[in-house]
């Protein structure tokens, strides 16, 4: 118990103004300052809550635009499901036609006429590789310089078979 009267009188000389006698309570220093600091108290109280308010408004404000997003995504979520259904009928579609026209009779009579066109084109573009590499090769390039310069077209004709435009 004397412990705690002894820490109660250190307690009291502490609030007691500079020019009180120690032991003695200035009640109205005391007073004064318990005031003061109740009324910074307060003015902090009323800015956090003027925050806590602008903060509620900024989270509804955020909530409504984020349901707003959500209800976007669900819109786009399923115009994505729509476009997929519409794609996977035109596939279903193009298969079809696809089967039916490499199942006409045309389609089978020019079967020949077509591998012999994609044969000669693939030996053309042979040649022309053949051609293409030799010609990097510098005394074979000025051999074919020579040659197209003394016969005539041949140089035009050269670049359009070894440098085909498209």
């Amino acid at each position: 118990m004397t412990n705690r009267n002894a820490s109660m009188a250190h307690a009291q000389t502490d609030r007691s103004a500079p020019g009180t006698p120690p032991g003695v309570v200035d009640w109205r220093a005391l007073a004064d300052a318990r005031l003061t600091r109740l009324v910074q108290l307060e003015h902090d109280l009323s800015v956090l809550r003027e925050r806590m308010n602008a903060v509620q408004v900024e989270y509804r404000e955020l909530l409504l635009a984020s349901d707003s997003q959500l209800q976007r995504i669900w819109e786009v979520d399923r115009a994505r499901v729509k476009l997929g259904r519409r794609l996977d009928d035109l596939a279903r579609e193009h298969a079809a036609m696809r089967a039916s026209f490499l199942g006409s009779r045309s389609w089978r009579l020019t079967r020949p006429l077509r591998s012999l066109s994609a044969s000669v084109s693939a030996c053309r573009r042979g040649v022309g590789n053949l051609l293409r590499a030799m010609l990097r090769v510098p005394w074979l390039r000025r051999v074919a310089g020579i040659v197209a310069r003394t016969v005539p077209g041949l140089h035009r004709r050269l670049r359009s078979r070894l440098y085909p435009r498209g």
